[in-house]
């Protein structure tokens, strides 16, 4: 089996989860980036007004979950491309 869809799949089970220890863990080791319609999908408590915001943290609504902010914390050290494991836009972790 192909590395790269088992760990796809991981992410998408980790995101829709909320597991994102696990989401933090696969985006940092393994380069495998979170597509756009996931990061609309965080929780309730986690708004975000736009993209800009989103990523600048700022206009944000905090949320209590550590790993979540970890991985929201990254999002200015990553970079906004195109996805080939999921022919989507997303970010990728450098």
């Amino acid at each position: 089996m192909n590395y790269i869809l088992l760990l796809k799949i991981l992410m998408k089970w980790s995101l829709e989860s909320k597991e994102y220890e696990i989401t933090y863990f696969i985006y940092t080791n393994f380069k495998i980036g979170i597509p756009n319609n996931y990061l609309y999908k965080f929780s309730r408590k986690s708004y975000f007004v736009s993209l800009s915001s989103f990523s600048k943290n700022n206009e944000c609504i905090t949320t209590k979950d550590n790993n979540m902010n970890n991985i929201i914390n990254l999002f200015p050290y990553s970079n906004y491309c195109f996805l080939k494991e999921w022919k989507t836009f997303g970010y990728r972790y450098k």
